[in-house]
């Protein structure tokens, strides 16, 4: 008698429309390549030192023609105020006078056009020695030439979908019309029911799978950005404006930064204290542009900043923008629901896979029986 030889079809199809599931759904949540497009950054700090004399009353350093902001680190001179300013081709983008010394806190200059962008120190009464620390910030071009490779998209086309349309197909077949034009299956537990158990245990998998690829169950550090406005009339009876800024938050992962911004006022000029770096005053004169400049305290972890606004010859209508910026972790999602949804997933395919193994077992005891039955093959 010969007998004709079979092997696990269904079993074979199942493993490979569950593996082609599983692919699917990982591909197609896989987070996108990284753009590059162009960053901002800072060049490293320069130090310049320059005598002020009535032979050479200026001292004028000249930026790269890309950069966009100018920061001021620090200013020392021999005790001796000077005059200090920051111009573009559009005009005066920072004036300030009456300065012999910055520390603790840096003064930024910011420009919206090219062309020329210079710092400018100015003698005023008396010979100085300054020195001074600046850096520019500049945009960075991206990489002039980086390819994006859409590595799990490809391997979602030409593994994934294939493999998925060529078991689905033939567990379909089946369910139709049996195997080898044997008698039909079941519906209730055929390929069919197969199909639909796979479908469901890779979809109770998917949110566990996208959340663990886009990080969604760690602990993130993200950045918060607070805007607080102050508007106060300087007068003869309330001649000065003293503003505190410390890093109190007890969520603070990083030292919180501060911003004193778009100062405007009705008049110039306006003298500003920092008492906890410089018992020196600084005059703020006109500028053609109020947001194109602002202060930046360096405060360090638990420290307080104070700037003292004070009136000169005249009331002052002063108003002023703080931004302050810190960063926190914020705790990711539970994973509860999305491992108890996989474990359940695992049930359904593992059931499957258990009524695919009974239903190619059955076909095997129903062929062998027809073969010793079938007298052409004794």
């Amino acid at each position: 008698m010969v007998r004709s030889q079979s092997y696990p079809i269904v079993t074979f199809q199942t493993l490979l429309l569950l593996l082609s599931l599983y692919c699917f759904v990982y591909l197609s949540s896989y987070p996108p390549s990284p753009h590059y497009g162009p960053g901002f950054g800072p060049s490293f700090p320069s130090e310049f030192n320059a005598t002020l004399s009535e032979d050479t009353p200026v001292f004028r350093y000249n930026a790269t023609y890309d950069a966009i902001w100018m920061e001021i680190t620090s200013l020392d001179t021999n005790d001796t105020p000077v005059a200090l300013s920051v111009l573009d081709e559009s005009g005066i983008l920072l004036n300030v006078t009456n300065v012999s010394s910055v520390s603790g806190f840096s003064m930024i200059a910011v420009r919206e056009q090219s062309g020329d962008f210079w710092l400018q120190v100015v003698r005023l009464q008396s010979d100085a020695s300054v020195n001074i620390t600046l850096k520019y910030w500049k945009t960075i071009p991206p990489p002039t030439f980086s390819i994006v490779f859409p590595w799990h998209l490809i391997a979602m086309f030409t593994i994934s979908v294939p493999a998925f349309i060529y078991s689905f197909y033939n567990l379909g077949k089946i369910t139709l019309i049996g195997l080898r034009g044997k008698s039909q299956w079941k519906f209730g537990r055929g390929p069919a029911s197969i199909i639909i158990l796979l479908t469901l245990a890779v979809a109770c998998s998917f949110p566990l799978i996208h959340g663990n690829l886009h990080g969604d169950f760690l602990s993130m550090r993200t950045t918060q950005v607070l805007h607080e406005k102050y508007f106060f009339t300087l007068n003869e009876s309330c001649s000065s404006l003293s503003l505190e800024l410390a890093d109190v938050n007890p969520e603070v992962v990083f030292g919180t930064s501060f911003r004193i911004y778009n100062l405007s006022t009705n008049a110039y000029p306006i003298t500003v204290v920092a008492p906890e770096v410089s018992e020196e005053n600084i005059t703020l004169g006109k500028v053609e542009d109020e947001e194109s400049w602002w202060f930046s305290p360096a405060i360090q972890d638990n420290d307080s900043f104070t700037l003292i606004f004070q009136r000169s010859d005249t009331d002052i209508d002063l108003e002023f923008t703080v931004e302050t910026k810190y960063s926190i972790d914020v705790v990711g999602l539970d994973p509860f629901v999305p491992n108890l949804l996989t474990f359940f997933g695992y049930l359904l395919w593992i059931l499957a896979i258990v009524l695919a193994i009974q239903l190619d077992c059955a076909y095997g005891e129903k062929s062998h029986r027809n073969e010793i039955n079938d007298p052409l093959l004794t």
